[in-house]
């Protein structure tokens, strides 16, 4: 410890010293003689370093630890982030491959409706030239404009007259 001329020359002339940095409170303190004075404000320097060095120690260690909660937290909080954001992608792709599959079932049910809108023409289709083989067709009979005035048209309702 190095001590100002100040101090040196109030520890020869035995004077009080005052110490306001050794405690936090200000110390009063007689100074015997020069050696008695230098030898206690060594012993209360040490002290004094000692302290000073532990509190800096537990202060660093605090903060040390503190430096590793916050690293621990952000890591903490970058997983929970990755997790939410897999997530949502996840969700995500669920809704889409939904609407996909919806998409696909009314494109499948649209399809099956024309399938069956189809079959049942093609039934209808079927029984008219069923029928037509039955009955004779309109086409075989000549156009009204081509008969004669006095004769009913073939299709036309006949009298029957037994004999």
């Amino acid at each position: 410890m190095t001590l100002s001329e100040e101090t040196l020359a109030a520890l020869r002339h035995g004077k009080t010293l005052q110490i306001a940095w050794l405690s936090g409170e200000a110390v009063h303190t007689t100074l015997g003689g020069a050696a008695q004075g230098v030898a206690d404000l060594r012993t209360c320097g040490a002290q004094v370093a000692a302290r000073y060095r532990a509190q800096q120690q537990s202060l660093a260690a605090e903060r040390s630890r503190a430096e590793q909660e916050a690293r621990a937290k952000a890591v903490t909080d970058e997983q929970l982030a990755a997790i939410r954001a897999q997530r949502a992608a996840a969700e995500a792709e669920g809704r889409r491959q939904a609407a996909e599959a919806q998409r696909l079932t009314a494109e499948a049910e649209r399809a099956s409706a024309q399938a069956e809108q189809d079959r049942a023409y093609a039934e209808q289709a079927r029984r008219r030239a069923l029928a037509q083989q039955y009955y004779t067709p309109r086409d075989a009979y000549p156009a009204p404009s081509q008969l004669d005035d006095e004769s009913p048209p073939p299709w036309a309702y006949r009298r029957y007259y037994p004999r």
